[in-house]
């Protein structure tokens, strides 16, 4: 039974793992697309703060929803930018959220090959300190859970 479970947890190790890679590689890809993207204006339709907590921490993430217009055809999104921003305190994300006032007009960074991408923000990897830091983190972090849940797999096949 033990050795089943340990068989289970690795998998879902790897699994989760995998998929929260393709997801920062994702991110930093579209992030790194982004930063070409043409403007159009957009209006600010709505916003709020969600709160994220776990057992260690709370995040706060600004939601903010706009409208633009692109070759005759409305979109709405609520990407601010890639990677996604989150902060520590609620006061920064209330801070972040106030730049955004309902119904400002703002400049909509969109993806001209597809415009229901879109985004408020340029990304926050335009400096290769930070971009490094990205990567490295990713890679660090992702290398340690695959392994972990590959360890767990492993120890069920050398035990037999």
């Amino acid at each position: 039974m033990k050795q089943a479970l340990n068989s289970i947890v690795g998998a879902i190790l790897i699994a989760f793992t995998t998929f929260a890679a393709y997801t920062r590689v994702h991110d930093y890809q579209l992030a790194k697309r982004s930063e070409h993207w043409p403007t159009t204006l957009g209006t600010i339709v709505s916003h709020c703060i969600h709160t994220s907590s776990s057992r260690y921490s709370t995040s706060y993430s600004p939601a903010i929803k706009y409208s633009y217009r692109v070759n005759e055809k409305d979109y709405t999104s609520d990407t601010v930018r890639y990677p996604s921003v989150r902060f520590n305190k609620y006061s920064q994300a209330a801070e972040f959220v106030s730049k955004y006032p309902i119904y400002s007009r703002v400049s909509i960074y969109y993806d001209p090959a597809n415009p229901s991408l879109s985004c408020l923000e340029m990304s926050n990897l335009n400096y290769p300190d930070q971009e490094r830091t990205y990567i490295i983190s990713s890679v660090a972090l992702f290398s340690f859970l695959f392994i972990l849940g590959l360890a767990c797999v492993l120890r069920i096949g050398l035990k037999s």
